[in-house]
Order: structure tokens, then C-alpha cells, then sequence
């Protein structure tokens, strides 16, 4: 088609209008434009000197930045998309609303430094050069101490890792047959070929990017091999990207206000400014009048505490890898790099900061991203997203070496009240929810903010706390002249103050909010009233218990007009339309189980199911609602499985199972000690009741996927296969190693003397009935001995010590309560592995045994797949899948014709594969059990399956093994 220009004016409502219809070939490249082109003749049409309005319609071919740039995909620059009305009649589409924005800056592309290309030697070497000062004696020489510090490192890194930006053909699928593929299209469609000539063309050159596209993905599964780190990013996007559609990396546009005064930002400086409003708010008017500081200043002392540099050195290395840089852009793994003399840089610059009370303006600007918060339906709410705060990695390692002095006077000196949770050793939410739960089990015995924390408050707490004088300065300096910008869409904002709040991203958070809500948790714990309290950070559960749900309610609203005293003074707002209330008991009809809590200007209705810690409670635990929220996200983390393996090809056997127990296991079992009630000692046998049983059927669906295993392989040969623990008896192990470790850390003790306080309490109101003291009776679904955790490891402690001489037995204590715990583990499972049914086809079947895995170190998915279908017997053969009544399969028969098609029939007796099999003969014999029960020869006899083509399902396989980019 030639290049147009056509006008047409025509009047709408007295109002005249101009429209251009505009077409211009495509340029010979990106950057280029044709010298004819119709585009420049459309500054002649806009100064025609008429006050018609303008509107141009057309193709112009134009890759222009503000349309986004060259090789941005259309999504970057749309801003919403919906139906914009039912289907009109005799019409078969609906209406749609597209909103782009093509005024839009574009994207910069980003950059990227090249950290693999640094070296550490001469990293640690170059880095001998930076000054180590002795002291610096004020806080000016502290702040240009930190300035040189930061632009030092970020001279080795620019030195040694080079910045590189993307080009248009940087993409890793990118290969030269898609280059050919593209280059025949684009030539066909500017020749004057047949349409059919250019649609072959067109599906020539899509095939070659898909198939690009898949041998490049089930490449980078096949590299997990050798790069862990590539298996957890896949496990990571299984999970959680996955199942669903790709994201625009664009924020849409964002309603603001309310009623009349609602509107809708679509600038990115308007939608900016609404993150800030939602992240960083002013806070609340605050009494401060019980601040005396003058009174505390007198209080504290100093303190010339200090950190060593082997100390600064281990918590430097404990540093996590992989996680995103502030403005600066140095990573931890640089840091770690650097060796001995910036660990004396480092320990130097910490301990001036405690000193003169200060933290450098330079470690206190922040990099603000919103990210989505997973689930949304409407991304159109500023409440939607949610901010971290990229911060100064150099700085952060500041914060964490204040944070753990922090912790260690707060533990030493028992600052924190025991109900708080979090960012405390020992004190997980696993250990939150045994007591919650132990608490409410007790009286069934007896019948019956971060982001608006103000700094005076927080100096006031730590001066009230009796915190040293130099930390309680430097929290003072930290909190003191923060900024921050927001970044999203490629783009960033001016810099801005905030006005309160502790940044969200510094390992110093934590602790500083347990600080903050520790007179809000004293106030929830008030002794001698009927009313417990639960904190993990700032996740306050509040339980009241009585004779009657009405008392109960009655004493809840008490503690919610204490808390909003408590709030007044440190400036929080509470948010009562997001309090939940749940009533628990299970003498449902002795109680009103619909009483509601009546709150000024809200009631809250009683709750069936309820989220607590991340354990979906009912009100008599039974455990329903947790078993359809686990069940309903296990279907996610299945499917998630599922995209990074299959039968012929994904993660390899060793890196998929890995996945399983690291990743998915560990949410199908969160939460154990609550819900699970485990066998006593010498129990082998599978469970028969509980969420166990019912969880068992997830397990079994991974492992068959991990496995690539048909459904009729029976779960003890999958479990034995894989060597995965069976479901069961890894909970049991799970519970038994929560105890254990709750009373090595007096946790244990913590939650008897909570369930004592109760009991008392209990029986001044005149309940006699005793009930058992120890935790085991009241944290597990039903009683258990006081000891029985130690009991569950004996018979491994018995069997050992049998075997064992005088010596051995006197280092037997030495031993580990895990180490313990695995061979109990592995001795109750072999015995219930003894005891099954040896399932129909399989060969030399082995009882569990770690050993087993060996038999797949280096290979590929497909050939472990092979591995486990020929030793199970369970195999794409006419006798499976006969017996499976597969209709295609009216006979077992082979086509051979001379007997049933099993894997035995195939290696030994059919004239079929007589010839292929001489592949596998060694030492002048096939020997069956070599090729079916070792290393040696799984891998010869996988690979011979695979290359003879026996089974059409490994056909893509073996393309992929072959394939050649």
C-alpha cells in the first residue's frame, strides 16, 4: 500500500472538525524514517489556521519512544482494559475500553552491572587501598567517614563490575534460525509474494520462535542441574506467577478521594503522589505530655559497648545473598567480597555511630518500590500495592549490628513482655500458635503499625526501657531527616520527606516496632483480668474467656477502649472494621455462639473460620476450614510443580524433589503442632484419621509429578522411589522436634505458666475440677505424655546402643536430638514398608534407602522417569495399560504375539528389540537385575529405552536432546 493523507471536515453540534486519515509505510529500521512519508506533512494540516478540532486516524508506523520504543510490547503503555457494554444486536462482539497513555516517557532500559565478572581475589585486593581511620572524632568526621566509605566501594564496583544495557536481540531464546525465520518474513511481506506464500512464511517464522522459546525454557530448567540458584528463581515463579496472566509493569490508574471529591490519577507524578499519601501518611495528632525527657535524661547511662570485627565479619557473611541494592546499587554479595580491611572499615564506622549518637544522612535516603499485594481484585486502590524500601547495603549492615544489641539487651533484661512474638530467638510463630491454642484447650478443661511510628514516642520507650544513652541516640539520629522517593514504571519521583515511620526493608524494624507495641501488649495482659494476649510483631490476638460469650464480649470491648488510650499517645489509629471475633467452645449449646462485640460505631459478628498466624481456625478445632484452605492453595502449589517438571523433561529428579520438601511440603505442614496429634512410641502404622490422612492425597500428586510416575503407582513405591518420608511420619517428626525445641529455649515452661495463670484464675471462680498440668496435654489435639517427645526416640536410642561397644555407647549422648529423630523416623517407615503388598509388576523393589538417589545424579528428567517406570513396572506397555482399561489397549498382549508386553518381555524375550538389545550386554550376558537394580546400568538401560524409540512418549525427549539452535 502507498503512503495517504486524506482530510475530511465535517460539522458535530455547530462544531466543526477536522479528520486525518494518515498511512505510512514502514521505515527501513527503528531510528530511520522514509524520506516521502506522509508524517511530516501533519504539521502542515494542525497550522491550517482553522479552530476545527483535529483528529488523526491512521497507521504511521512509527516506533517513537512515546509509544513506548522500539520492542515494547503494547501492554507497557495501556492503562486499562474492560468491556464497556453488553453485546449490541445483530452484533457478535462486545464493546471494549482500551486506555493507553502514548505520552508516556519511555522505559529507560535498565542497567544492569555485571557482578559475575567480578573477582573476589582481586576485589579483597584492590580493596587493601581504602583508609581505615583509628577513630573520628565527631559527628561531621562520621559523616564524611560514611560519604567516602559508600563512593570507595562504588568505585571497585564500577571497576569491576561493568554496567551493560539490553539490546533488541539480547533475549536468550534468540537463536539463528529465528534470525533466519524473521529476516524470510519480513521479506516476503514487503515482496509482492502470494498471500499464501506470506502466510507460510508468517507460520515459519512462529514456529521457529516457539520452538526457540521452549528449548530455551527447558534448557534453563536442564542448567538446575549445576545452579541451584536457577531452581529456587523457577520454584519461586512456579508458585507464585505461574498460574497467572502476564503483568504490565505499570501501575493503572489509581482512584483517589471519596464521593464527589473522588478521582482518577493517570499522570505518573498524580499516581506518585497517591502511593505517598497511602505509604507514608501524616500521623495522627499524639499526647506526648507524659513524655518527660528531661526526668529520663538524668536515668540513663551510656554504655561503651562495641562491636569486634570478628563479629562485624560473621554477621557480614550472614549477610542473604540475592536481594535487591539500594540507590547505590552494591549488593551484599559484592560486600562480602571485599574482604578483611572493609570489615575493619565497617566495625570502625558502627562503633563512632553509637558513640557520637549519630547515622549519616547518606545511609537515610530510600528507594520506595510498590509492588502488588498478591490477591487484589482491583489494583486501582493505592491500598492495593505495597511499599519496600530499597536502602544503602552498606548502611543496612549498620542497622543489623544495632538491631542485634538491641535484642540482647532486650532478652537479658526482660524488656519485652513473654506474650510477644517475632523477631525474638525461640519465639516463632509455631511457638505463638502452641500457646494460643494451649490457652484455649485450658479453659475447655474447666467447664464454664510501622509506618506511623512517632520518633519522641519511640525515644521515650527506649528511655523508659533504660536502653543505653549512645543507642538510644542513634535510634534517635535514624529516625530523624528520612527521605525517600517512589519508584515505578521505570521512572522515579523527587525526593520527598517522611513523616514518621520505620522504613520497612531495614533490619532494625522489627525489633524497634516490639519496642513500640510493648506497652499495648502489657495492656492486653493485664493481670487479674480474664483476658490473654498473643503478639507476633504487630499482630495482636486478644482472648478473653468466662462464663458466657456475653461476659466475654463485655471484657474484649474493655480492653478495646484501653488499647485506644493507648493509641491516643502514640499517635496510631486502630482500624475496628478489620477486628475479628470468634467464639470458641464446644458445648455449642450451652453458650449464645452469636453475641457480637459492640464497639462505638461498629459491631463486629461472630466469625465460623478464622485466619490466626497463618492457621485457619473453627471454633471447636476441628480443623475444617484449615484443611479447605490448605487444600485450596496446595492446588496452586501443584500446578506449580507441574510448570517446572513433567515425565520427559523440567527439573531433574534430585532438584524437583528438592523443591518439594523445601517449598511445598513446608506450607502442607505449616502449622503442625497445632492440628496434628502424632503416634505414640513404637507406632508404625499408617494414619487412619485427622488432616494426615486427608493431606497424604497431596504428597502422593507431587511425588507422581516429581517422579514422573503413572497414577496406578502405588505410594509406598513412589515414597520409596523418591525417598520422601511418608506424610505421616514426617509430621510426627515435625511436632516431636517443635517440643524438643521449645523447652531447650524454656518456651515450653513459658506456656504451662500461662495455662497455670488460667487455671487459678478458674478455680477463684469456683471451678474444682483438676485438669493436666504439662504442655502435652492441653498444645496437641489430644493428650500426650509429659515426656513423650523423648519417648518417640528411644527405640532408635535401644537399636543403637545394641550394636554399639562400651566406647561408643559413652559418646552416645553426644548425639543430637535431630540425628535421633531421622533414624526413628526411617526405622518406623522401613518397618511399614516390610509389611505392604508387593504391588503388581514390580522389579526388585528396594525398602527405603537414601542410596537410591544416587542412581539419578546427572541425569535428565526424562531418564529418571524411565528409571522409576521400568523398577515399578507401571510403564507405557499393552500389560499396564490393559489392566488400566485403556481403551486402545484391548489385549496385554505384544505385538510380537508371543506374550504379555511387560519390561521383562521387552529387555529379554521380544524379537522386536532383538537387535537394539545388543546395546545392552555386558560380559557376554543381559543380566536383568544389573540393568534394573544399578547405577551403572539404569543409566545404560535408561538411555537405550530412550533411544529406541519403544515408547512414543519420549519422543519430544529425545527431539529436545537433539535439538540444535
Amino acid at each position: 500500500m502507498r503512503d495517504t493523507l486524506n482530510l475530511l471536515q465535517y460539522n458535530v453540534h455547530n462544531s466543526a472538525r477536522v479528520m486525518v486519515n494518515v498511512y505510512a509505510p514502514p521505515p527501513g529500521g527503528y531510528s530511520s524514517e522514509p524520506e516521502e512519508s506522509p508524517i511530516g506533512q501533519l504539521q502542515e494540516v494542525a497550522g491550517m489556521g482553522t479552530d476545527a478540532e483535529l483528529v488523526i486516524l491512521g497507521d504511521l508506523n512509527v516506533h517513537h519512544e512515546r509509544w513506548g520504543g522500539a520492542g515494547s510490547p503494547a501492554c507497557h503503555t495501556c492503562r486499562g482494559y474492560h468491556m464497556a457494554g453488553q453485546r449490541q444486536p445483530r452484533n457478535d462482539y462486545r464493546p471494549r475500553l482500551s486506555i493507553t497513555t502514548p505520552a508516556r516517557q519511555a522505559q529507560e532500559e535498565a542497567e544492569r552491572r555485571n557482578w559475575k565478572n567480578a573477582e573476589p581475589e582481586e576485589v579483597a585486593r584492590d580493596c587493601q587501598k581504602l583508609y581505615v581511620p583509628q577513630s573520628l572524632d565527631s559527628r561531621q568526621a562520621v559523616k564524611e567517614y560514611a560519604d567516602y566509605l559508600v563512593g570507595f566501594v562504588g568505585t571497585l564496583a564500577d571497576k569491576h563490575a561493568t554496567v551493560s544495557k539490553a539490546g533488541l536481540k539480547s533475549k536468550t531464546w534468540w537463536s539463528p534460525r529465528v534470525a533466519k525465520a524473521v529476516e524470510e518474513y519480513k521479506q516476503a511481506r514487503r515482496s509482492q509474494l502470494p498471500e499464501m506464500e506470506r502466510l507460510r512464511a508468517r507460520c515459519r517464522r512462529n514456529r521457529e520462535i516457539h520452538l526457540a522459546k521452549t528449548a530455551n525454557f527447558r534448557d534453563l530448567v536442564d542448567r538446575t542441574r549445576g545452579d541451584p540458584r536457577l531452581m529456587w528463581g523457577l520454584a519461586k515463579w512456579g508458585k507464585e506467577r505461574s498460574h497467572l496472566p502476564p503483568q504490565a509493569p505499570t501501575v493503572p490508574p489509581l482512584r483517589t478521594g471519596e464521593g464527589a471529591d473522588a478521582t482518577v490519577e493517570t499522570s505518573f507524578e498524580g499516581k506518585a503522589e497517591a502511593l505517598r499519601q497511602r505509604f507514608f501518611p501524616q500521623p495522627e495528632p499524639a499526647d506526648l505530655s507524659d513524655t518527660n525527657m528531661e526526668l529520663l535524661q538524668a536515668e540513663r547511662e551510656a554504655s561503651n559497648d562495641t562491636i569486634s570485627v570478628e563479629d562485624m565479619e560473621s554477621l557480614i557473611q550472614r549477610l542473604p545473598n540475592r536481594k535487591a541494592p539500594g540507590r547505590s546499587g552494591i549488593t551484599n554479595e559484592f560486600l562480602k567480597m571485599l574482604g578483611r580491611t572493609f570489615v575493619e572499615a565497617i566495625t570502625a564506622l558502627t562503633n563512632a555511630c553509637w558513640h557520637w549518637e549519630t547515622y549519616p544522612d547518606t545511609f537515610k535516603e530510600a528507594k520506595t518500590v510498590a509492588l502488588r499485594k498478591p490477591g487484589k481484585a482491583d489494583y486501582q486502590t493505592a491500598g492495593a500495592w505495597r511499599p519496600i524500601a530499597l536502602l544503602d547495603t552498606i548502611g543496612k549492615i549498620v542497622e543489623a549490628a544495632t538491631a542485634k544489641r538491641l535484642r540482647k539487651i532486650a532478652e537479658d533484661h526482660n524488656l519485652l513482655p513473654s506474650q510477644q512474638m517475632g523477631a525474638r530467638r525461640g519465639r516463632s510463630t509455631e511457638t505463638a500458635i502452641a500457646q494460643l491454642l494451649a490457652q484455649i484447650r485450658t479453659v475447655w478443661q474447666h467447664p464454664g503499625q510501622v509506618d506511623k511510628v512517632l520518633r519522641e514516642r519511640m525515644v521515650h520507650i527506649l528511655r523508659r526501657l533504660g536502653i543505653p544513652r549512645d543507642l538510644v541516640g542513634w535510634v534517635a539520629s535514624f529516625m530523624t531527616n528520612r527521605k525517600s522517593t517512589i519508584a515505578f514504571e521505570g521512572q522515579e519521583s523527587d525526593t520527598f520527606d517522611i513523616p514518621a515511620g520505620i522504613p520497612q526493608g531495614s533490619p532494625l524494624s522489627p525489633i524497634l516496632f516490639l519496642f513500640y507495641n510493648e506497652e499495648l501488649v502489657r495492656i492486653c495482659s493485664r493481670p487479674g483480668r480474664p483476658v490473654v494476649c498473643i503478639a507476633f510483631v504487630d499482630d495482636v490476638n486478644v482472648m478473653a474467656y468466662g462464663q458466657s460469650t456475653e461476659d466475654n464480649c463485655r471484657e474484649l470491648l474493655r480492653m478495646h477502649r484501653a488499647c485506644e488510650e493507648w493509641a491516643a499517645r502514640h499517635g496510631a489509629v486502630f482500624a475496628p472494621q478489620k477486628y475479628e471475633l470468634m467464639h470458641f467452645t464446644r458445648a455449642r449449646n450451652q453458650f449464645n455462639l452469636q453475641a457480637e462485640l459492640r464497639l462505638p460505631g461498629q459491631t463486629i459478628q461472630p466469625k465460623q473460620v478464622m485466619k490466626v498466624l497463618g492457621v485457619w481456625l473453627d471454633s471447636r478445632l476441628r480443623w475444617k476450614g484449615h484443611l479447605d484452605a490448605v487444600a485450596g492453595k496446595m492446588k496452586t502449589q501443584v500446578r506449580a510443580l507441574s510448570q517446572t517438571t513433567q515425565s520427559t523433561w523440567g527439573l531433574p529428579l534430585q532438584q524437583a524433589r528438592m523443591v518439594y520438601n523445601m517449598v511445598i511440603r513446608p506450607a502442607l505442614t505449616y502449622g503442625a503442632i497445632a492440628w496434628h496429634q502424632p503416634q505414640g512410641q513404637g507406632g508404625t502404622g499408617p494414619a487412619k484419621s485427622g488432616l494426615a490422612l486427608k493431606l497424604t492425597t497431596v504428597q502422593n500428586s507431587c511425588l507422581r509429578i516429581v517422579a514422573g510416575a503413572y497414577k496406578r503407582t502405588p505410594t509406598s513405591t513412589l515414597e520409596a522411589e523418591t525417598h520422601t518420608v511418608p506424610l505421616d511420619i514426617h509430621l510426627d517428626g515435625l511436632v516431636a522436634k517443635a517440643v524438643n525445641r521449645m523447652k531447650a529455649s524454656g518456651m515450653a515452661q513459658q506456656i504451662e505458666n500461662a495455662c497455670a495463670a488460667i487455671r487459678t484464675r478458674l478455680r477463684h471462680r469456683g471451678v474444682t475440677r483438676g485438669a493436666q498440668r504439662h504442655m502435652g496435654a492441653v498444645v496437641h489435639p489430644a493428650a500426650l505424655p509429659v515426656d513423650w517427645e523423648q519417648q518417640w526416640i528411644q527405640g532408635a536410642k535401644e537399636r543403637a546402643t545394641a550394636e554399639m561397644t562400651p566406647e561408643q555407647r559413652a559418646n552416645l549422648d553426644q548425639a543430637s536430638y535431630n540425628h535421633w529423630l531421622k533414624r526413628e523416623q526411617l526405622w518406623r517407615w522401613v518397618q511399614r514398608w516390610k509389611r505392604r503388598e508387593p504391588p503388581w509388576g514390580e522389579r526388585h523393589g528396594r525398602p527405603p534407602d537414601k542410596k537410591i538417589l544416587k542412581w539419578h545424579t546427572g541425569l535428565r528428567k526424562a531418564r529418571s522417569t524411565i528409571i522409576i517406570q521400568l523398577r515399578s513396572g507401571k510403564t507405557g506397555l499393552a500389560a499396564f495399560l490393559n489392566r488400566c482399561k485403556v481403551p486402545e489397549f484391548p489385549t496385554p498382549r505384544c505385538p510380537c504375539g508371543y506374550e504379555w508386553e511387560t519390561v521383562e518381555h521387552v529387555l529379554i524375550h521380544c524379537e522386536r528389540w532383538e537387535q537394539q538389545r545388543q546395546g545392552l550386554i555386558r560380559n557376554g550376558r543381559l543380566d536383568k537385575r544389573m540393568l534394573l537394580d544399578t547405577k551403572e546400568g539404569l543409566h545404560l538401560l535408561s538411555n537405550w529405552w530412550m533411544e529406541s524409540g519403544i515408547l512414543g512418549q519420549f519422543t519430544l525427549a529425545r527431539e529436545l536432546t537433539h535439538y540444535v539452535p
